[in-house]
């Protein structure tokens, strides 16, 4: 099972660029600005018997998704009947072009109403792209000795540039789209994406406008400007320790497979 982790970020940058907004009566058109891919970082995994050695769990991505005024916002949700970001995962490679997850975000921080004055945009997620013996569960990542004997390390990764063939998000009322795959409930638990046992390839993103209650995509796919490429993997030849290395019976309370989740 794919899985979908992003941590929740509160603090924007003092140079805020709000995407163009424009409403007339049940359409809306978002031209995002500051929307992107901004970072990416290989996560390392110290394993072995006394973790010494280390392996990649995956790497790291920090999107942006487009910056919003407050008016704007509420006219969203209560005009448009649209509360999240629906997010699309997909990777690319030489012979395949697959979805690996998708998953929604609150457009605000929840907790806060409608009509609150402090009311405060999420404007940007951690994805975490990682191999199938970190993703998989809790436990698994918790291993001293990675499962399916995973001995592979991210040595080069990078953001490039893609062309988008929307350059806006239209969004429309009353012509929504039942969105069937499955979506987990928004919660504060961290998982991951299951990127398999290699990541060799480039991962793009697509946001749509969402209603959660509804699990209605509400407009187009709008693709990020960037992607990021996983460019070379190595296999570490053996993890000294781990020869004979057995996974133990599953604990169903501290191994539950993990779904989509977001936060912290």
């Amino acid at each position: 099972m794919k899985k979908i982790f992003i941590l929740l970020i509160f603090l924007i940058s003092s140079c805020k660029e709000y995407a163009e907004y424009q409403r007339k009566d049940y359409k809306v058109t978002i031209v995002p600005v500051q929307a992107g891919v901004t970072s990416v970082d290989i996560a390392n995994w110290r394993v072995g018997p006394l973790r010494r050695q280390e392996v990649s769990k995956g790497v790291r991505v920090k999107v942006n998704f487009p910056l919003l005024e407050k008016e704007h916002l509420k006219d969203l949700v209560n005009s448009m009947e649209i509360d999240s970001w629906l997010i699309r995962v997909k990777r690319k490679t030489l012979i395949t072009n697959e979805v690996l997850d998708s998953f929604y975000v609150p457009l605000i921080v929840p907790g806060r109403g409608k009509t609150d004055l402090r009311i405060k945009q999420i404007p940007a997620g951690f994805v975490n792209l990682y191999y199938s013996a970190a993703a998989i569960s809790t436990r698994f990542e918790r291993f001293n000795c990675p499962a399916f004997d995973h001995r592979r390390i991210v040595e080069d990764v990078e953001i490039k540039k893609v062309e988008s063939r929307s350059k806006s998000i239209r969004g429309n009322r009353r012509t929504p789209s039942y969105y069937n795959r499955k979506l987990t409930p928004y919660t504060y638990s961290p998982f991951p994406v299951n990127g398999g046992k290699e990541l060799n390839g480039e991962y793009h993103f697509e946001i749509a406008l969402f209603n959660s209650k509804e699990k209605t995509k509400k407009s187009n796919w709008f693709a990020i400007g960037e992607a990021v490429k996983v460019t070379k993997e190595s296999v570490l030849p053996i993890i000294k320790g781990c020869e004979n290395f057995k996974i133990h019976e599953r604990d169903s309370k501290i191994d539950d497979v993990r779904d989509f989740k977001f936060g912290r």
